[in-house]
Parts: C-alpha cells; structure tokens; sequence
C-alpha cells in the first residue's frame, strides 16, 4: 500500500489481514474494551440516528460513553460544554449518511466535527462517528497514523478509510462480510501487537 505525494513523501506499507483473523482480532480488541462495550455504544448511537430530536442529554451519555471506551477522559468535560454538540454531530452523521460509504464524506465530517469542537481532535471525532456509523467510518487514531506512516489530515484520513473498504470489498466473496469499522479494529490489533 502506497501513501503520500511527491512534496510530503511517501510511505509503503505492508498489513496482511485475512478474512479468518477479523472475527478473533476484533473479539480480542472487544476484550480489552469493556467499560462501557462496543456493542452498548453503538446501541446507543442507533438510537440517537432513529431519532430526528438529537436530545442534549442523550447525545451527552453517548459522548461520555465513547470518551470512556477510548480512554480519553481527559477533554470530555470540555467536549461536553460546546453547546453545539448535538448540532454538529448531528450535521456530521448526515453527511456519512448522505455520502453512502464514500472516504471523501467520513473524512470532511470527522475534520468538519474536530475543528468546531474544542478539544475534541480527529482522533477522538472519528470514534464518535464510528459508533454512530460502522460501516461507513472508521477509526483514525495514533497507533493507526503512527505505525501505518500516515499524517493527521483529511486526505490521510480517506486514504486508510479507502483502503479498509477495499479489504472489506475482497472479502464480500468469501462469506459473511464484516463490517467496515471491524477491518479497522482488526488492523488496529495487528499494529498493536506487531509494529510494522
């Protein structure tokens, strides 16, 4: 896998994934994540996408939920106190949504969402977008960025959701085709465990 331009570099990067390791990796990440589950938080953000109200306090619960999961507390207060909030991750779901899975959509919602809300960076924006979109967005943090050679930036960011669709797209023939955010989690695993 090729990333870069001609003026910032390039990075090659080599991940093999196969279609048998996503279940276990991502169970094994799901071990390491518990308090609250992946699986409650995106409940959770299910609810919040069925409803057209967005409620403050709902939306607040989600958000400490994810800040929980990502163990990073540190800014959730102030996160907490952007009186638009529900507003902009309202505004941002829907442009996944209206993007139907494209790099290009996720990536200009998760910085459109990091840089109206203090304190919040792409990193944890991507977390809260994934919950609410699991199959159209996916986690972009440092072991990801770092490890993979990849910048902080919206291009960088579509480059690696591009790439896990296209796993997830190599998959689709060979059975039960996972879900965009668990090729993500799988990666994630595999760089945590073997650093490139």
């Amino acid at each position: 896998m090729l990333y870069g331009d001609a003026h910032n570099g390039f990075s090659f990067v080599k991940v093999k994934l196969e279609l048998s390791e996503v279940g276990p990796l991502v169970a094994e990440r799901d071990a390491g994540y518990t308090n609250p589950s992946r699986a409650s938080i995106e409940e959770r953000g299910r609810a919040l996408l069925q409803s057209n109200m967005w409620p403050s306090a709902e939306v607040n619960l989600f958000v400490e939920d994810v800040f929980r999961w990502g163990r990073g507390t540190r800014n959730m207060i102030r996160v907490l106190k952007c009186s638009e909030l529900p507003a902009l991750l309202r505004e941002c779901s829907l442009k996944i949504s209206h993007g139907n899975g494209a790099p290009d959509a996720a990536a200009s919602a998760i910085w459109l969402l990091a840089s109206r809300v203090p304190q919040l960076g792409p990193s944890f924006a991507s977390k809260l977008l994934r919950f609410l979109h699991p199959d159209d967005a996916v986690i972009f943090d440092s072991i990801i960025r770092l490890r993979l050679g990849l910048d902080e930036t919206e291009k960088a960011y579509a480059f690696f959701h591009a790439a896990c669709r296209a796993i997830q797209d190599a998959f689709a023939g060979e059975g039960t085709t996972p879900v965009l955010s668990d090729i993500e989690a799988a990666i994630y695993m595999k760089l945590r465990k073997n650093p490139i």
